[in-house]
């Protein structure tokens, strides 16, 4: 920004003020089985001047949206089967680096110290 004015700088002062305040929020859902949901979508042809499309997804769990993306794909898609199909390979890419990140990811597979130490920092069980 080339000209901040007054209210950009408090805008910035509260938004760090709400991040270091927020950095050790959790989510904690309650239910025994938690809901993950997710729903993708792509148009076709969208922009008219180049004729590419425009992919989104969002996750939710338990209704609340929990990671989102909508963004033009980077090429042009020749049917509406494959602008779809983009759409489903970027969630499924999502979807992988969720379960990457996710502390329970510990308790299916086989676990490695610097694993451990992700998930025992992650869920609070230690600070490092």
């Amino acid at each position: 920004m080339s000209n901040p004015r007054r209210e950009h700088v408090k805008a910035v002062n509260w938004l760090l003020h709400y991040l270091k305040r927020t950095s050790k929020a959790n989510l904690y859902f309650c239910r025994k089985h938690v809901v993950l949901e997710g729903f993708s979508d792509s148009d076709y042809g969208g922009l008219l001047d180049s004729g590419k499309s425009t992919t989104g997804y969002v996750f939710t769990v338990e209704g609340t949206i929990v990671t989102w993306m909508s963004r033009i794909q980077k090429c042009v898609t020749v049917s509406t089967t494959k602008a779809e199909y983009r759409a489903t390979v970027e969630v499924g890419k999502e979807l992988k680096i969720l379960g990457a990140k996710n502390p329970t990811d510990m308790l299916t597979k086989v676990v490695t110290t610097k694993k451990w130490n992700l998930c025992a920092n992650s869920t609070g069980l230690r600070d490092d």
